[in-house]
């Protein structure tokens, strides 16, 4: 057990302290993006489509999304492709799904909105 341990804090410090290994995660990406044959951007829309249906943590989101951003990926591309996604995962994903794209996309929802209008 304190082996696991010791291995997990080892690894969280060299994500943490080291370049070396977020640049191998960014080259695996980068590796599997060539492979799979789509260009960035569709490859995007799909690594999107599969943090939807395999309800994803809320990080999956904001790191996601800035590389589709940067592959040009647009905030209304994103919104089709929850609204595309709705009959095949179901609604509850869906609804799931919808703030942390926003919040990866920096865009407060209607409910935020809200509080702040009735704080004023």
């Amino acid at each position: 057990m304190t082996q696991g341990i010791s291995d997990v804090r080892t690894t969280l410090r060299a994500l943490a302290t080291s370049d070396n290994m977020i640049q191998d995660l960014l080259r695996v990406q980068e590796s599997n993006i060539e492979r799979s044959g789509l260009d960035p951007h569709t490859w995007s829309l799909v690594k999107l489509a599969a943090l939807v249906s395999i309800d994803a943590a809320p990080a999956s989101y904001i790191w996601h999304i800035t590389t589709a951003q940067e592959a040009g990926v647009t905030a209304e591309e994103m919104v089709g492709v929850l609204v595309a996604l709705a009959p095949t995962v179901g609604v509850a994903r869906i609804i799931a799904a919808a703030p942390e794209v926003a919040i990866g996309l920096g865009i407060e929802t209607d409910d935020e909105g809200e509080e702040e209008d009735d704080e004023s």
